[in-house]
């Protein structure tokens, strides 16, 4: 292995062009490219990096699984699986090929490596075709049965599979007619014909929404659309929880009880789970008000923080 280092620091010195070395060197640069059996030696990862820049090298990386080495099963059933295989390379190949990559690609049975392929360019992105899913929400809309009708009876030239809606508009920029009379329902005809066909002129697509200030598209403001949420009716108790100057957990605990939405032996007694009378003192309904105020307990706690606490009647009410 030494001779082999002296040998490529000695072709790095004189290397002017691109150069790439790769393969199995049998050593890993960090700790982490290791898992399993015995702890790796820092003194030897260390080493491995002083001999890779001494030849002016740069790793690669590694695109896929992050071992590409597998070793036996020693006693106690562990595995030890290691990062062997790499790419280096000098700075002239990077920068003649700034896409390049490494990918691990899968074990075949008769090896314990994993293949690596090296590529000069980058990776082309190929993407999925899109799956058919049935959404039960459908089930839900008036017009889901009249729809289904409609389409159970529908039969789709074969040349007409995969075409895209652009596909679907003559030279002139409207709705390509000759494709689809001489099949398509007249119900669907008329749902087509009112909607403006794709042009470039046009621009894409672009959500938008009602409600908002500069029209654009939020979830928020279709929510409050749909809801009829008025801000002018709001409880005002709403805004002064949310900003509250105490932490998000706090926020959002003021608001349960708010709302009654701690879980109290009488919210739980509500769903058939349980007593409602409090367990501590076993004289009163559990409720929010019980558990933070009125219960004795509760008076305990609020004496050691507010000493005046408690030398009148309190009670407490929803905020």
């Amino acid at each position: 292995m030494r001779l082999m280092w002296e040998e490529l620091c000695g072709i790095s010195n004189n290397m002017l062009k691109a150069w790439l070395v790769a393969g199995d060197f049998n050593d890993i640069v960090y700790a982490k490219e290791k898992r399993g059996g015995v702890i790796a030696s820092i003194r030897r990862c260390s080493k491995f990096r002083e001999r890779v820049n001494a030849c002016n090298l740069i790793d690669m990386g590694v695109m896929g699984p992050k071992f590409t080495w597998r070793g036996p099963i020693y006693h106690g059933g562990q595995r030890i699986y290691e990062r062997l295989d790499r790419a280096l390379c000098n700075e002239k190949w990077r920068l003649s090929y700034p896409d390049g990559f490494v990918k691990v690609l899968t074990r075949v049975e008769f090896s314990d490596h994993r293949p690596i392929l090296i590529s000069p360019k980058e990776s082309p992105y190929i993407k999925a075709p899109i799956q058919f899913k049935f959404e039960s929400a459908w089930l839900l809309d008036d017009t889901y049965k009249e729809e289904l009708s409609i389409i159970q009876h529908v039969d789709i030239p074969n040349d007409l599979y995969g075409a895209r809606v652009c596909d679907l508009v003559d030279a002139h920029g409207n709705w390509n007619w000759a494709l689809l009379q001489n099949w398509m329902p007249n119900q669907l005809q008329h749902k087509i014909a009112a909607v403006v066909p794709p042009h470039s002129d046009n621009g894409r697509d672009e959500q938008l929404g009602v409600g908002g200030k500069f029209g654009e598209f939020s979830v928020a403001t279709m929510y409050n659309k749909l809801r009829g949420f008025n801000k002018t009716d709001a409880d005002p108790v709403w805004n002064r929880i949310w900003k509250l100057g105490v932490t998000e957990r706090v926020r959002s605990f003021v608001w349960l009880v708010k709302w009654d939405r701690l879980l109290t032996n009488s919210v739980k007694n509500r769903m058939g789970l349980s007593s409602s009378v409090c367990q501590y003192c076993g004289g009163q309904e559990e409720t929010c008000i019980h558990v933070l105020c009125d219960c004795p307990l509760a008076h305990e706690f609020w004496k050691q923080i507010v000493p005046e606490f408690g030398e009148t009647e309190t009670r407490c009410s929803m905020v």
